[in-house]
């Protein structure tokens, strides 16, 4: 009898931690934190838009090198939206819009010859934009190329694009800030995108991160040269939308008050740094060590994965609903 009245004296009170509502300043704080990148996103949307614009004005390998540096700058800008895509950014699809991956380069072409022609998303957005700037390397070829009328006004058009999506995601976004409430959709959607882009990396679709075979070395050139650069992009936006929130109103406080469980907020900082030392490992490693270096990788990403599922996402009171067949 004695050890019934604890076992349902036990399941009373983890009745009622799980039925208190997350404290809404600390998820006041993650959309702030977000919103912020919003901002930086629309900001560096507008540079590369001016910068596309005075090359197309006057062709030169100073305004190409501009409008490369740009499109770098806004291609990070969107790695920090895209970490954990909540709210408007979620609703309005945004990442897709103007991240479309793979990128398709008889479609862009295409779209080049029928200006009049509104061009699909996998013809439009940064990866386009990627192409139409980056794709000879040297830059004299590339400006041979963007020196055709109709094709720098596409390459214009594609990067007004661009900034017309963020101008209207940062709009959204200053509503979405006023809003009190749906706070659970907003921690169910950090919970939920975080996993989401976990479960991305570790499947390869952000980068070929083959497990069935050793990585070779053009392969790790491409992962140095750029996947790793939106990695590292990634998770230093997660690490700040987790460690959101001023004293009294951090993830810690609420895993206190919802589970008496502070010990989660501190265990996921670490699971975070501990990922992004083995990312500069493997960005800073010789191609031979690459297997080795990418199996450490898989390891702190399935490592952060289980304690985001199996402790943090119940804490939160938060149901998994992200599948890897998803996508965005």
């Amino acid at each position: 009898m004695r050890k019934l009245g604890i076992a349902i004296l036990s399941l009373a009170s983890l009745t009622a931690w799980a039925n208190e509502p997350v404290d809404p300043a600390w998820v006041s704080a993650v959309k702030a934190v977000q919103a912020k990148r919003v901002d930086q996103f629309k900001q560096q949307s507008h540079w590369l838009h001016e910068a596309v614009k005075a090359l197309c004005i006057k062709p030169g390998v100073a305004g190409l090198n501009s409008a490369r540096r740009a499109w770098m700058d806004a291609d990070s800008a969107l790695h920090g939206v895209e970490a954990a895509a909540m709210g408007p950014t979620l609703a309005r699809r945004t990442v897709r819009v103007v991240g479309f991956r793979p990128t398709r380069v008889e479609m862009i072409e295409t779209a080049v010859a029928e200006a009049d022609v509104e061009p699909s998303l996998a013809a439009s957005g940064l990866p386009a934009l990627e192409y139409l700037l980056f794709d000879k390397g040297d830059a004299n070829r590339q400006l041979t190329l963007l020196r055709q009328a109709k094709r720098c006004q596409y390459t214009t058009g594609r990067a007004a694009a661009v900034e017309a999506e963020a101008l209207a995601l940062q709009a959204d976004w200053q509503a979405f800030l006023t809003q009190t409430t749906g706070s659970e959709a907003v921690v169910a959607d950090l919970v939920n995108q975080s996993l989401g882009l976990i479960d991305s990396w570790r499947s390869g679709r952000n980068a070929k991160l083959r497990r069935d075979k050793p990585l070779q070395a053009a392969e790790y050139l491409q992962w140095r040269d750029g996947t790793s650069r939106r990695l590292a992009n990634h998770l230093s936006a997660l690490e700040a939308l987790w460690q959101a929130g001023d004293a009294g109103h951090k993830l810690a406080d609420v895993a206190m008050v919802r589970g008496g469980r502070p010990d989660l907020a501190s265990r996921l900082t670490a699971a975070m740094a501990s990922l992004r030392d083995t990312q500069k490992a493997f960005q800073q490693a010789k191609p031979t060590q690459a297997a080795e270096s990418l199996a450490a990788l898989q390891k702190q990403m399935t490592a952060l994965r289980l304690l985001l599922e199996s402790e943090l996402a119940p804490m939160l009171g938060v149901t998994i609903t992200f599948n890897e067949a998803d996508g965005d």
